[in-house]
């Protein structure tokens, strides 16, 4: 005679049916056959190409890494709650609320199992792009500073939050139209949340708008923000979930301890000048080449500009033997000291605010040779003093002669095109030695800002 049939090898019974189960099987059985592999897809594709877009933003310091990578929350935020809130009005769609009650859980472990996933695959995706991203700016950030961590662990509080808040309001509606309505309300929400951005409620929303250039965040900010997000997403689960209800004044109070020193540093409580990030690297000689220390992975892209710039003076009186970053836009005259020269980078293709064709290079060139040959004193400035620097630029190779196509000193507007012309082809027909002593005496000319001292070309 054979043995009675098991009650837990009989046909309806499931490893999710069984208490003594656990929620890890429960996982894996929703991993292996939903759909949040194409999810988590979903979710990866549109931060990447977020970061793709923006790359020239965040790929050479680490600070504005975190700052971007939380920026793109507000892609994928309200996208993560409706996908959670099509996921928790899944027994309802499918007729199967008796039968999920009938289980040997209780509500709140029902609830805990059915979010799980969904907050794996926000999790998993959120590190997936992380990791991407950090592994893109490496060859440049890595020479300045660590990814930051802090960051990442108040951003998983936001990713439980969306998730959470999502999946709660999909268990709670009815509405077919439910994952549409929270993916347009949360996106509305973020927008209206338009506070001035050094304001202390901005720090309170879980993307950030606004570039903190060369700023670290404070130690305690990560452990504050994933308390501030965290919390209501723990009290959304015990309200609608748990037997005392009661319980959810805990986390509650957590995400209060969380936001008020958020609210009340502020923007420049929160992010922090980073004192090291403009600290002068000087290496090699003739020229001695400083850059920036959150710059060092730029180095060899600053010299060959550099280097190329310093031959076209080679043997000139006056001229330069080092080269020095400078930490602002222009403004004006830098004062670097005797036999110093300043230039500044530029960022490649792709910002928002340049148009898509303009001439990077020529304004690479440009961010060298103008602190470096231009007239510092833009009001007593030669109408031909302009030739100089289109003579430079045509120097360089590839140049074609032009002169970046952008006025970057104030009152360039009113040299004269002609003059300028004629006194960059004088200045290439010149012999050797007469072009490096005419340019001694217009450098000295230049740094007296005595236009009287020197003839044109």
């Amino acid at each position: 005679m054979s043995a009675p049939a098991s009650p837990s090898t009989g046909p309806s019974a499931s490893p999710s049916a069984a208490p003594s189960a656990g929620l890890l099987p429960v996982l894996r059985t929703e991993l292996r056959r939903g759909r949040f592999l194409w999810w988590w897809a979903a979710l990866v594709a549109v931060q990447l190409a977020g970061l793709y877009v923006y790359r020239w933003v965040w790929q050479e310091s680490w600070a504005d890494l975190a700052q971007y990578v939380r920026n793109l929350a507000f892609l994928t935020g309200p996208l993560l709650a409706a996908l959670a809130a099509r996921h928790g009005g899944r027994d309802r769609r499918l007729g199967a609320e008796q039968l999920a009650a009938s289980v040997p859980r209780s509500r709140l472990q029902r609830t805990v199992a059915g979010l799980l996933p969904v907050l794996v695959c926000g999790t998993a995706a959120y590190l997936t792009v992380w990791l991407v991203a950090v592994a893109a700016a490496w060859p440049s950030a890595s020479a300045y500073g660590r990814p930051l961590v802090g960051p990442v662990v108040g951003d998983l509080g936001a990713v439980a939050l969306f998730a959470s808040a999502g999946y709660v309001l999909g268990r709670l509606s009815r509405s077919p139209l439910l994952a549409p309505l929270v993916a347009v309300c949360g996106y509305a929400v973020l927008l209206v949340w338009d506070v001035p951005h050094s304001s202390g409620w901005a720090q309170l929303v879980p993307v950030t708008f606004e570039r903190h250039e060369y700023r670290l965040p404070a130690w305690w900010t990560g452990p504050a923000q994933l308390a501030w997000f965290g919390g209501p997403a723990v009290a959304l689960v015990l309200v609608t979930a748990a037997r005392r209800r009661w319980a959810a004044v805990v986390p509650l109070v957590v995400a209060v301890a969380g936001a008020v020193p958020l609210q009340a540093a502020a923007a420049d409580g929160v992010w922090r000048p980073d004192p090291d990030a403009d600290r002068l690297v000087c290496r090699g000689s003739a020229p001695e080449l400083c850059m920036r220390a959150v710059h060092e992975g730029r180095r060899d892209e600053a010299a060959g500009y550099v280097l190329r710039a310093a031959e076209l003076l080679d043997g000139v009186p006056g001229a330069p033997a080092r080269f020095e970053e400078i930490p602002s836009p222009w403004s004006g005259p830098v004062g670097t000291g005797p036999g110093t020269a300043s230039f500044q980078l530029v960022d490649g293709r792709g910002s928002s605010w340049e148009p898509a064709g303009r001439n990077v290079e020529g304004m690479r060139r440009d961010a060298v040779l103008r602190p470096l040959l231009g007239w510092e004193c833009s009001e007593d400035a030669p109408a031909w003093s302009e030739g100089v620097l289109r003579w430079a630029h045509g120097r360089f190779p590839g140049a074609g002669g032009d002169t970046a196509s952008v006025s970057m000193r104030s009152g360039s507007s009113e040299a004269d095109p002609a003059a300028a012309a004629e006194a960059a082809a004088v200045l290439e027909r010149m012999g050797g030695a007469e072009r490096r002593e005419w340019l001694g005496g217009y450098l000295a000319a230049r740094d007296a800002c005595d236009p009287s001292a020197v003839d044109a070309p």
